[in-house]
């Protein structure tokens, strides 16, 4: 908003003006107290390069520390303190790297539902517990889970987007976790062979496109290269890796679980207990395709425990979901 317009809208209604200079007044001291925390830790982790990379970015617009990097085809990584767990971010990235770098968490109810329901499943699942993480992204939930379940965690990690595989791979051998943790460059769909995978600006935006994948304004801002990746369905990779039986499934894929949860069914069937964590995305889903998924898990006993996130509408059935036009993180078990 101009300030011409600002002025007028302030001269029209002053009753406005306290509460907006309150917002703009706690944007920036959060701003700048982020940034201070931030540059604290780097001074005390010995992390210069970085800092000072920072530093020129503020100063004129030009991060030394992530050119030098790029130049010699390297991610610029910075180690942060998220959620109590060291982990490796890219520096470069817009998206999940970056708001974890500066606020240190995100996610805070889905995680607190989810992480409570994975002890309640330890305390009834005996002996290792199969984790299906499709779209692992650079390993935030992988570190959560790895807390709940200790060494009983058998996580296998799907991610297509080539960079970050990088950094999960990173991160995982930075937790002393690669016998816990499976890591596999690709993605699950409804049939096994190639798709084209859109990589975006934002790390955790990256998405295979189907027929129906409706793109909004901003999303084709992001829109940047693509790249092929592996695909497998949710069975062919179950017998790939010779899993028996998964106990839980977190899945964020960016439009695409309509694909991966219309051949699932081999993989959730049964009575044993199951948790299931997936971000469902109604304005990329035909009523349809939302409509197979909700008949899914209603076909395999799947109870509806939670949802939330930043939803225009409070969801809470799954038929809610249709009413939504944002992301919608789902909590589900049986």
């Amino acid at each position: 908003m101009g300030v011409f317009r600002l002025i007028k809208k302030g001269i029209q209604s002053p009753e406005s003006v306290p509460p907006f200079l309150f917002s703009k007044i706690k944007k920036s001291y959060h701003f700048a107290r982020t940034r201070c925390l931030l540059f604290l830790h780097l001074i005390k982790s010995g992390q210069y390069s970085v800092l000072k990379g920072l530093i020129s970015d503020i100063a004129v617009g030009h991060n030394t520390y992530i050119k030098t990097h790029t130049d010699k085809g390297e991610l610029p990584l910075v180690k942060q303190s998220v959620d109590g767990h060291d982990m490796f971010l890219n520096l470069a990235d817009e998206g999940i790297s970056k708001e974890l770098l500066i606020n240190r968490t995100r996610e805070k109810d889905e995680r607190k539902v989810f992480k409570s329901e994975l002890r309640k499943l330890k305390n009834e699942v005996d002996g290792p517990i199969n984790i299906l993480e499709i779209g692992a992204n650079i390993g935030y939930y992988v570190v959560h889970e790895l807390e709940v379940l200790g060494d009983r965690a058998r996580i296998f990690a799907i991610e297509p987007g080539p960079d970050n595989i990088v950094l999960l791979k990173r991160n995982v051998a930075l937790w002393g976790a690669q016998n816990n943790v499976d890591i596999q460059h690709g993605a699950l769909g409804s049939e096994t062979g190639t798709k084209t995978l859109e990589i975006t600006s934002l790390s955790n935006c990256h998405r295979i496109l189907t027929d129906e994948h409706k793109l909004s304004a901003f999303e084709h801002k992001l829109a940047g290269e693509k790249a092929t990746v592996n695909v497998w369905t949710p069975t062919d990779y179950m017998q790939n890796k010779q899993i028996e039986r998964v106990n839980v499934i977190r899945m964020d894929v960016e439009g695409y679980e309509g694909e991966i949860i219309s051949e699932i069914d081999r993989v959730i069937e049964g009575d044993h207990p199951l948790l299931f964590y997936v971000e469902i995305h109604p304005l990329h889903l035909s009523n349809n395709t939302i409509d197979l998924i909700i008949n899914k898990f209603k076909r395999h006993d799947l109870e509806f425990v939670w949802a939330g996130g930043k939803s225009d509408k409070k969801i809470q059935c799954l038929e809610d979901i249709k009413k939504s036009v944002r992301a919608v993180p789902v909590v589900l078990k049986r």
